[in-house]
């Protein structure tokens, strides 16, 4: 926090998108009201069952025990492309059509599924191998992450993702 205060940036622990609510990291990436219709489209819940009580990682270990890998492919894929939107909404650009968010993440994750089972030419080395993501060894984690500062705006955004070996996400 000092850091942000140093750069100016106001972290007042509000929703950018749905104010009266605290953000936790369930509600920016699914309990805001603001995606009821993502939720709606994603279709594999029924109610609001994960509700604001549970912590994300609470809640995507409950994911994972309850959906198939595929849905669970497409949940995170749906998470990211929250995110996304989160800051184009926070930062003031971009379109906000929270409607398409889950047909996006469906079209994206299948271009993904793709271009990993294609054969990739490896400069003339004689043959063809499959380009893959390849999990980290039982020992290691990986970590992905994506940070950005609008000082003109006096925000912060910070997002991490780890991965352990069987290539599911540990935390956020």
């Amino acid at each position: 926090m000092v850091n942000l205060a140093k750069r100016k940036v106001v972290v007042d622990g509000f929703c950018p998108i749905y104010s009266p609510s605290f953000e936790t990291k369930i509600h920016a990436l699914w309990g805001c009201p603001g995606l009821k219709v993502v939720r709606a489209r994603y279709g594999m819940f029924e109610g609001d069952w994960y509700g604001d009580r549970s912590s994300f990682q609470d809640f995507f270990s409950s994911c994972l025990n309850i959906l198939e890998i595929h849905e669970v492919e497409l949940l995170c894929m749906i998470w990211w492309r929250v995110w996304y939107m989160r800051n184009q909404w926070v930062h003031g650009s971009g379109n906000h059509d929270m409607e398409m968010v889950v047909f996006w993440s469906r079209d994206y994750l299948q271009e993904f599924v793709t271009a990993n089972l294609k054969v990739v030419d490896q400069g003339g080395r004689g043959k063809d191998v499959v380009s893959r993501w390849q999990p980290p060894s039982s020992s290691f984690y990986k970590l992905n992450t994506n940070a950005t500062i609008n000082e003109q705006n006096h925000r912060v955004s910070l997002g991490m993702v780890v991965k352990g070996s069987h290539g599911f996400g540990l935390g956020c």
